[in-house]
Formats: C-alpha cells, sequence, structure tokens
C-alpha cells in the first residue's frame, strides 16, 4: 500500500509513494506505531496530522503518511500512518493523548486507532 511523506523538499510539495518497510526521516528508520482511520467523510492534512503526532509522542521526530489504498478502489475512510523512531515506552498514555487530540481536532469524524506494533 503506497503512502505519502510528508518530508519537505520530496516531490515539490506533491505526495510521494513510499512503501513502509523504507520510512526514514533525516537518516533514520522509522517504524509504523499506528493505523488511524477516519470516516464521516473525515480528514487531516499530513502537517496537522504530523503536529498532533508530534505532541502525542513527545518527540519531533516522527512521520506521517497516507494510505492510498488499492488502486482504482474507493474507500470509505481516509486511512493514515504515524511513525517514530521507536516504539514509546509509555505506548497506552501516546495513545489515549492522540486520540483525545484527533478528538478535539476532527469533532464530526468517527476515529479508529489501531496499533501497528
Amino acid at each position: 500500500m503506497p503512502l505519502e511523506d510528508d518530508t519537505p523538499g520530496i516531490g515539490e510539495g506533491k505526495s510521494v509513494p513510499l512503501m513502509l518497510a523504507s520510512r526514514t526521516r533525516q537518516g533514520r528508520s522509522m517504524l509504523p506505531i499506528f493505523r488511524i482511520r477516519l470516516r464521516n467523510g473525515g480528514s487531516i492534512g499530513p502537517a496537522p496530522l504530523r503536529r498532533l503526532w508530534s505532541l502525542a509522542v513527545g518527540s519531533q521526530d516522527v512521520s506521517v503518511g497516507r494510505d492510498e489504498g488499492r488502486p482504482g478502489h474507493t474507500a470509505a475512510y481516509q486511512t493514515y500512518i504515524v511513525s517514530a523512531i521507536a516504539v514509546p515506552h509509555d505506548i497506552k498514555r501516546v495513545e489515549t493523548a492522540l486520540r483525545r487530540l484527533l478528538e478535539d481536532s476532527l469533532a464530526i469524524a468517527h476515529i479508529e486507532l489501531t496499533s501497528m506494533i
């Protein structure tokens, strides 16, 4: 499944497909931590999602991407992947914080947050 990278300078502001296993940011491998699905027409841009993820995990060293799904298939939801350089030690606190931040920012969306670790 292709993902989009929000790394500045890549694709001249356009989304670039990436593979999960090869996610890097500033030379560091990134681990996918959560998959986020937004239903009910919910959507979020890469910069706001990165800001929320960074706040939840307590680090600027994070990455976000959008899963485009299967080519030619229209999904009823938007799917995003949030990554970090390591699994947070306090993963439950991070999950709770991320869920709260998403709910506060996307009041009408139905949010599904799934651990990928």
